[in-house]
This record gives structure tokens, sequence and C-alpha cells, in this order.
């Protein structure tokens, strides 16, 4: 992904990431348990308090969905077996009503988070905004950031991303690291501020610094392309290194390849396929690809078609042309799967209209023969054709030979024709053009 594409995508991230805010917290909800648990049973040497505490720690930590073991613990210790989730957020929005009016500034924040959401409350933007303000005029970091984030976009109040810029600086300055990312970003892109590379990766850095995964990576392509900063390759490798091990889809096909050939990192096979291997369950087809071709010829693993096939198939299924003629060679061969050419067809034609100049001339040599497909010269000669204009020599040689022999093909004899693309196989070294050249020559 190239960056300018990375930052548009982090920039709608940002402004989409608090879409689920108001969803309930594991902790607050089993904080809630323990004090009903203690109010229940006040002595602090009670048995049933013990008991009650013990149970209730062993459901919060089981192997179940946070929305389940929240669910149990709000029937089992607190009483709300018939409270439905949007009643506990309706009462929820009120109680921060009340705390929210009395000034406190974290209310404030959540408040305007329920009107942002529609959580427990109408959906109200300006009334988010109106809270957002209140919280941010206070100091509070992450309101600061949400009001900018509202300001940005114009949601319930006139987009100014001037004054959005403001306030993402002052929640940054405070270390918020989202306001860090996004004032990044605007840096980087000049979005209500003058593009400033240099402001940018100080930023990134700074939100990297804290963590998050995003300003990681983009930090590492500042580095490894010495946009904003000094270039650095062993900087960036290190930041590479950190998203990676975040998760970072596009960080571990970059870290990969730097183990793979020995650039920054000392060339470690194991360690590239690694996180060629992590990459690739995250669905980047570069990485399912080399896993594909490794597991062909058993570069760095054991020898193994079906394993072969299923990342060529991942990455076919993604449109990659290469991983698409590999599949039609492997369903032509009964490679890794039982022979099937009709599929052979299907995955040589989709890489052929893709411009794979070995899968148009594999696809022609199907229809030329009628092997999976319908006897079709013309159509051959067409592919062939396609493929002899990129420099393909057999089909450079068999395109010639149409010439030569006209049939059912739709071409008409045409020797200097046949001599010109024997010729251009002939460059190429091959010997069955050099062969049909002396014929011709006599």
């Amino acid at each position: 992904m190239n960056k300018k594409v990375h930052l548009l995508v982090v920039l709608s991230a940002v402004l989409v990431a608090y879409s689920s805010v108001m969803a309930e917290n594991l902790l607050d909800v089993v904080e809630e348990a323990q004090n009903a648990i203690v109010k229940k049973y006040p002595a602090e040497d009670s048995i049933a308090r013990k008991m009650a505490l013990k149970e209730l720690e062993e459901i919060a930590g089981r192997d179940e969905t946070e929305t389940k073991r929240i669910e149990i613990i709000r029937t089992k210790f607190l009483n709300q077996k018939n409270s439905s989730l949007e009643q506990r957020k309706k009462e929820f929005a009120d109680k921060l009503f009340d705390a929210a009016e009395q000034g406190d500034k974290v209310s404030q924040l959540n408040l305007g988070l329920c009107f942002l959401t529609g959580s427990g409350v109408e959906k109200n933007h300006v009334k988010a905004v109106s809270w957002f303000r209140k919280a941010a005029e206070q100091g509070l970091a992450e309101a600061q950031f949400q009001l900018g984030l509202c300001i940005f976009e114009g949601l319930g109040v006139k987009e100014d991303k001037t004054e959005a810029i403001n306030w993402f600086k002052k929640s940054a300055e405070q270390g918020f690291s989202d306001a860090q990312l996004m004032l990044g970003a605007c840096y980087d892109m000049g979005e209500g501020v003058k593009k400033n590379l240099s402001e940018s990766a100080k930023w990134y850095r700074k939100a990297a610094e804290q963590g998050v995964v995003e300003a990681q990576y983009i930090i590492a392509v500042c580095y490894n392309k010495g946009e904003g900063v000094s270039e650095d390759k062993n900087e960036a490798a290190k930041w590479f290194q950190k998203a990676a091990e975040k998760g970072h889809a596009d960080a571990q096909l970059i870290v990969a390849s730097l183990y793979d050939k020995g650039d920054v990192f000392q060339k470690n096979k194991a360690e590239a396929l690694k996180w060629y291997r992590k990459a690739a369950e995250q669905g980047i087809v570069e990485a399912q690809l080399y896993l594909g071709f490794a597991y062909e010829i058993g570069e760095g693993v054991k020898q193994d078609n079906k394993e072969a096939l299923k990342w060529f198939q991942k990455a076919a299924e993604q449109g990659v042309p290469d991983a698409q003629y590999e599949l039609g060679l492997m369903y032509t061969r009964g490679e890794g799967t039982e022979k099937d050419l009709s599929k052979a067809v299907k995955w040589f034609r989709m890489a052929a209209e893709q411009g794979i100049v070995d899968a148009q001339f594999s696809l022609g040599a199907l229809y030329a023969s009628g092997t999976g497909i319908k006897k079709d010269e013309q159509e051959a000669v067409k592919l062939f054709h396609q493929a002899a204009e990129q420099g393909h020599t057999k089909a450079q040689v068999l395109y010639g030979l149409y010439f030569l022999t006209g049939g059912d093909s739709g071409i008409k004899k045409n020797s200097s024709e046949a001599k010109k693309w024997f010729q251009k196989a002939a460059e190429q070294g091959d010997e069955d053009a050099i062969r049909y050249l002396k014929i011709l020559d006599k």
C-alpha cells in the first residue's frame, strides 16, 4: 500500500474510530458487580462475600465472548436479567447527564459520545459538539480531540479545518496519541494546515512511541524514504518490526522481505517465512504468492504441492495474475490436486486477460489442441499473437508456422511474415526458429 493511500485509510479510520465507543466494558461491569456483592455482604470476613467474589472472578475470566460474560454477571449478581442493553445505555446516559451538568469533564465527554453515536439518547451531533466543547475547554485531551474531529468533518458544527487543527494540537500536546496521529496525517497531506513533512514526522513519531501501530508503520516509511526526517534504513526497520509485531499486515510483509533479502536484518529464511505467513494470513497477496512459490519448489520449507496450491488459490482469487497462471499449471499437471483441464483453462484465461505472456501461450496451446476446451485455431492464433508480441519465443515460432501452413487458422499463407516471426525467435536463440529459417532460405 503506498503512503498516500495508507494516509487516507488512517484519516478515515480515525474519523470512525469512536462509532462504537459506548459498548459496555467488562471491567466496568465487574466493578459494578463487586460493589453490589460488598453491599449485599458488608462483613469483610463473610464466607458468602468471598465465595461470590471468587465466582465473579471465575466468570470474568472465562473463555467466552465479553458480551456473554457481561450478560451472565448482570443476571447473576446485578439482578438485571430482563434489563435490555438499550435500557442500560439509557440509564447510563441519564447518570452522565447529572454529572455533566455539575461540570464533570469526563462525564461531559462521555455524554458527548452518547449523542455522537446515539447510545442511550437520540443521536444529535449539535449536542455532542456542545458537550465536547465544555469538556475540551476544561482541558480534557480526548474531548479536545473529539471536538476537533467534529469540526474537521462538519458534524454538528460548521466545518473549519483550521480550528480543528488547533484542537488537535491542544490534545496532541497533552500526549493524546490519536490526536498526534491525526495531526501527523494533516501535516502530511496539507489538510487544514500547510503541508510540512518534518512537522508531520514529529507527530507520527510521538504517536508511534506511544504504541500506535499505524503511526509506527508510517514513521517507518518516513525513515525509509527520508520524508520529513533523514533517511535511516535501520530506524525504518526498527519501526516496521514494532508495527509488524502488533499485527500490521503491510509491516509484516516488509519485515519478511528484509529478512528474506538480508537488507538491514541478517538474512534469515525461517524468520522471513514466519512473517510472510503472518502477512499472508491477513490477505496480503504478495505474501500469499511468495508462500505459493516457496512450497512449490521447497524453498525454506518442505516441498508441498497442496500447500502451494492453497496459497496460489488465495492470491489468485484476489486477482493476482501470476498466481492465476500457476494455478492453471497445477490443474494442468494434477499437482496438489486432481488434474482438471477445465479449471486450468479458467485460470489461464484470467491470467492471459491480465497480460501474462506464459498464460496466453498456454491457453493458446489448449485451444490449438482442443485439450480441456473445444478446439479453436482462430482463438489459438489470437493468443499466440498476443504472446509473440510480448517476446515469447515459442509463441513466435508457432505464430510463424501458421503463416506457413494457413489451414483453419484464418491466416493466409505468407512466407515473408513467417520468416519475420522466426527471425524474432531466432534472435533469442530458439533452435526451432533457426531451423525453420534455414529451410526457408534454401
